[in-house]
Formats: C-alpha cells, sequence, structure tokens
C-alpha cells in the first residue's frame, strides 16, 4: 500500500499486520480495532484517523502525520515514532510502553491516563499537552519542551527530565 491513496478508508478490524504503507495518504482512515502490529506507516498521512483500540505494536509511524488521530484506549508497545506529528491528536488510556516518540510534536495532545513507561520523547514538543495521570515510568524526556503542560498526578518515577524546559507547566501531586 506504500504510496497509495486510502482517504476516508474503512479498514475498522482489519488485519494488517507486517503491512507496508509508507507515505500512504489515511487521512480520515477508520482502523478501529485493525491489527498493524510490525507494520511500516512511516511518512504517512494519517491526519484525523480513528485508530481506537488498535493494536500498532512494534509499528514505524516515523516522520508520519497524525494531527487530530484518535488512537484512545489502543496498543502501541515498542513501536518507533521519531519525528511523529501527533498534534492535537488523542492517545488517552494508550498502552504504548518502549515506544520512540524522539523529536516528535505533541502539541495539546491528550496523553491522559496512558501508559508510556519506558519511552522516549527526547527532544519532543510537548506544548500544552495533557499528561495527566499518565505514567511516564522510567522514561526518558532528555532536551524536551514541556511549555503549559498538564501533569497532574503523573508517575514519573525514574524519569529522566534532563536538560528539558519546564515553562508553565503544572507538576501537582505527580510522582
Amino acid at each position: 500500500f506504500s504510496g497509495a491513496e486510502m482517504t476516508r478508508a474503512q479498514l475498522d478490524g482489519a488485519n494488517l499486520q507486517t503491512a507496508r504503507f509508507t507515505s500512504a495518504v489515511m487521512r480520515e482512515a477508520n482502523l478501529e480495532g485493525a491489527v498493524l502490529a510490525q507494520a511500516w506507516l512511516d511518512s504517512a498521512d494519517l491526519q484525523q484517523a480513528i485508530m481506537r483500540q488498535s493494536n500498532w505494536t512494534k509499528a514505524n509511524l516515523s516522520n508520519a502525520s497524525m494531527q487530530h488521530a484518535i488512537l484512545e484506549v489502543s496498543h502501541g508497545a515498542d513501536a518507533v515514532a521519531r519525528c511523529v506529528d501527533l498534534t492535537q491528536a488523542t492517545l488517552a488510556r494508550c498502552k504504548a510502553c518502549r515506544v520512540d516518540f524522539s523529536q516528535g510534536t505533541l502539541k495539546e495532545t491528550n496523553l491522559e491516563s496512558g501508559d508510556f513507561t519506558e519511552g522516549k520523547f527526547d527532544r519532543c514538543t510537548l506544548m500544552a499537552a495533557n499528561i495527566r495521570s499518565a505514567t511516564l515510568r522510567c522514561a526518558t524526556v532528555v532536551r524536551a519542551v514541556l511549555s503549559e503542560a498538564d501533569m497532574t498526578s503523573s508517575d514519573c518515577a525514574k524519569a529522566d527530565f534532563s536538560s528539558s524546559k519546564f515553562l508553565s507547566t503544572i507538576l501537582a501531586e505527580s510522582n
């Protein structure tokens, strides 16, 4: 499917394991409940895609545009999402342990109650991100910008925030 035009495609519940969607245009696609484990979605345009309850474990989402995408209650352990644009995306209650979001843009992104244990957010932009009650245990958030982020009640035990900037960030009741 590399380079394919799949705008508004109905792929909910589909088994797309190990499929290649490199540079595919999948705007507003319905991938709810889809299995995308080990799929290649690098440089794909997934703006406004619905990926609620999908499995993107070990998938490659590097350089993907996922603005306004909905990934609520999805699973994405060990995925690679370097330089991904998740502006205004929803990853609430998402289980994304050991995902590499390095150099990503997570502006106004909803990560509330998500599990991002051992994740990498190095050099990420987390402006006005909702990180309330999220788990960032043992995560690396090195040289990131957390401007106006809300981290109320977040579990950040053993996380590394070296050289990160906290500008008007709320850390109330965080661990």
